[in-house]
């Protein structure tokens, strides 16, 4: 039986937090165990197919992105239950946070360009990351990416700067800073579903949603879904919002 998702918090430096979702304790079939190590862009992925695939099959690509303070394998709990016939790729920030990682230094109170100039070298790594993944794995159609709180911000980014790298993002309690929105029109831009809590502190809906404003602004089919009485965390009930947007995508990139 599939073990239910747990959330944790994870205190930062900055007396803020986010939330972690718990490692899953079981143990991949052989099918779902990766072919090779993967070091994307230099980076630790932590790989595993799901919906009863097997790994040598062509299948969707979904790259994931964990929170300030968390680990890929930890993250890798969050897909627990995917019934998707998918390979999810977990990425590793680089940088030892706490007992996690970061992608970047962020402040609560930075200013936008700020936010901009900690989001734009990152954003343009995991870009790569996902190009050589798309590569590196027998790959149906364009990739996804998802991720928390900085990984949701790095979702945001990569859709508004590397449009090219997905065919779809789904940013979760995350936001976009003002400069680094598109200036022109985008061409076969990405789907982006961001998913945000309507009572988080630490990232505030009203950022998020403004993101999906300027992205819809300039051509992308970008949506919004707000979650009342939820925080910065992804209780379940925006975690099977979250599967049901991948099981979507996946359907339409060919996927079974």
């Amino acid at each position: 039986m599939l073990r239910t998702l747990t959330i944790a918090l994870v205190t930062l430096a900055l007396g803020s937090c986010e939330s972690r979702p718990t490692a899953s304790t079981a143990t991949p079939s052989a099918s779902a165990r990766a072919a090779a190590p993967l070091r994307p862009a230099g980076l630790l992925a932590v790989e595993r197919v799901t919906g009863g695939a097997r790994a040598e099959e062509r299948l969707p690509l979904v790259v994931a992105l964990h929170g300030l303070g968390d680990d890929a394998a930890s993250f890798m709990g969050l897909f627990d239950g995917l019934g998707a016939r998918a390979r999810v790729v977990v990425l590793q920030a680089p940088t030892p946070h706490g007992a996690g990682f970061s992608w970047f230094p962020f402040r609560p109170d930075a200013d936008d360009a700020a936010r901009a100039r900690a989001l734009t070298e990152p954003a343009a790594r995991v870009a790569r990351a996902i190009g050589e993944l798309a590569a590196q794995r027998p790959t149906l159609g364009k990739p996804l990416v998802t991720g928390f709180s900085q990984g949701g911000m790095l979702s945001f980014t990569i859709a508004a700067r590397h449009p090219e790298a997905i065919g779809m993002a789904i940013p979760v309690g995350g936001l976009l800073p003002p400069p680094l929105f598109p200036r022109t029109e985008v061409a076969d831009a990405p789907r982006v579903q961001a998913l945000h809590g309507a009572k988080d502190s630490l990232v505030p809906e009203a950022d998020g949603y403004r993101a999906i404003g300027a992205l819809a602004q300039k051509g992308y089919d970008a949506r919004f879904d707000s979650f009342g009485d939820v925080g910065h965390q992804i209780p379940p009930a925006m975690r099977a919002a979250l599967h049901g947007h991948i099981a979507a995508y996946v359907a339409g990139a060919g996927g079974p």
